[in-house]
């Protein structure tokens, strides 16, 4: 198997397989590839066999226990789940042939139950599943558990006059103003390693916010910008929300964007993503209450 430096056009590729399979999850986002630090999108690494898409990317920085003595990480191939194993053990073939250790991070449910043969450590965070929604849902917000959530966009609609658009690079300097209320409002601290990497990624996202698939809109109130929100669907037509950030100073402003957001733009899917948590409760909270009917889960295998 020969892997080559990726390429833009390689995602043709991976759209085509991708398209064919009911894939949930974020790892394949070319925009989640490229905006974050973590993968080092200038060294990562693409090879195609026989209807099996591989990527390979190696660890510039991680001092986490788990990934000691690993010089690449996999992602899971993108292929039909009958094919998971196979491409799998290829994966695994070739990197004890480069004189690797074997690892690969987010592999869904449906892979890990083809591969509990093959003498792997596997191993979940719940941090790390993303959380997963009809798009019905959160389009219709119908019945008792939704109650709260209809409530807050009622006080919205009753307060504000607003207008939800697409994102125009003349809202940048906007954006990013509400990015700084929001960290401010959060405590954030960007001297922190995890949130200047998020810091990192949302700006490279805005750079990314015109290509093919990628969708941007803002909710404003009074000419003010005090939402916005990106998110992608996939060629599996899942839609994943890499983005939602709100003003809080207004009453149901983040309710009211995800609802907006789920029905103009993502309401030919049939599931949304909403992605991990990563560990922090307030977050945790959050996404429980738009009430996931599941995760899309994240396994990490490796040899012995």
């Amino acid at each position: 198997m020969l892997f080559n430096k990726i390429k833009d056009e390689d995602f043709e590729i991976i759209k085509k397989i991708q398209s064919k399979t009911s894939y949930t999850g974020s790892e394949w986002s070319k925009l989640y590839l490229k905006s974050w630090d973590f993968f080092n999108y200038d060294n990562i690494e693409f090879a195609y066999q026989d209807d099996m898409a591989f990527i390979r990317f190696p660890l510039a920085f991680l001092d986490v226990n788990d990934f000691r003595d690993i010089t690449y990480i996999y992602l899971p191939p993108m292929c039909e789940v009958s094919k998971a194993k196979e491409a799998i053990e290829l994966a695994r073939f070739q990197a004890h042939m480069d004189g690797h250790k074997f690892a690969m991070l987010g592999v869904p449910q449906e892979y890990v139950d083809l591969c509990k043969d093959m003498d792997l450590s596997i191993t979940n965070r719940d941090d790390q599943n993303e959380y997963l929604y009809l798009t019905s849902d959160l389009i219709e917000l119908k019945g008792k558990k939704y109650h709260s959530k209809r409530n807050h966009i009622a006080a919205f609609d009753k307060l504000y006059k607003y207008d939800f658009r697409p994102y125009t690079k003349e809202d940048r300097k906007e954006v990013e103003r509400l990015f700084f209320s929001w960290e401010e409002a959060q405590g954030k601290d960007y001297g922190k390693e995890d949130e200047y990497f998020e810091y990192n990624a949302i700006k490279r996202s805005l750079d990314m916010a015109f290509e093919e698939n990628v969708y941007a809109y803002v909710l404003i109130v009074d000419e003010k910008i005090i939402g916005f929100t990106l998110g992608e669907i996939t060629p599996s037509n899942v839609g994943i929300v890499h983005i939602e950030k709100a003003d809080v100073q207004y009453n149901g402003s983040y309710t009211k964007l995800m609802n907006m957001f789920a029905k103009t733009v993502l309401k030919d899917t049939k599931l949304i993503n909403r992605q991990e948590d990563m560990g922090d409760e307030g977050l945790r909270q959050s996404k429980l209450s738009y009430k996931p009917i599941g995760y899309s889960m994240k396994y990490f295998l490796k040899d012995f």
